[in-house]
């Protein structure tokens, strides 16, 4: 029983991560008016928090692998794998009344506002 806890707490870090990336870590450098780099150092990060992720089902098949006595497998990054998916197209579905299709990671505050303002911020 240990076991199966130990590997759904790995999946869902994984997949909180991943979803932190997804919608709140800009990949870019971002400089002010006077050339100062605001994505350098964690005073302008907003780093998220429990209360900021969603709530996680997880499901498990459990197939022992053949090429050792314990058949035991690595958890590896499980959870990183559908995630993004999940949580982009969450996003675009949650935008759809505005006329949005599509958005590039990450899917920031800031875009998302940008996207939900773009047409006058009435959904259609």
């Amino acid at each position: 029983m240990k076991k199966v806890l130990d590997e759904r707490k790995k999946v869902i870090d994984d997949a909180a991560r991943k979803s932190r990336v997804d919608v709140r870590e800009a990949t870019e450098w971002v400089y002010d008016e006077a050339g100062q780099l605001r994505t350098g150092s964690m005073v302008d990060y907003l780093v998220p928090t429990a209360a900021d992720l969603p709530t996680f089902e997880l499901a498990a098949t459990v197939t022992p692998s053949p090429v050792n006595p314990l058949g035991t497998k690595g958890v590896g990054e499980a959870g990183t794998i559908a995630s993004s998916a999940a949580v982009i197209n969450a996003v675009v579905d949650a935008l759809a009344p505005f006329g949005v299709k599509d958005i590039t990671m990450p899917a920031t505050p800031e875009k998302v506002w940008q996207l939900m303002h773009r047409n006058g911020g009435t959904g259609r």
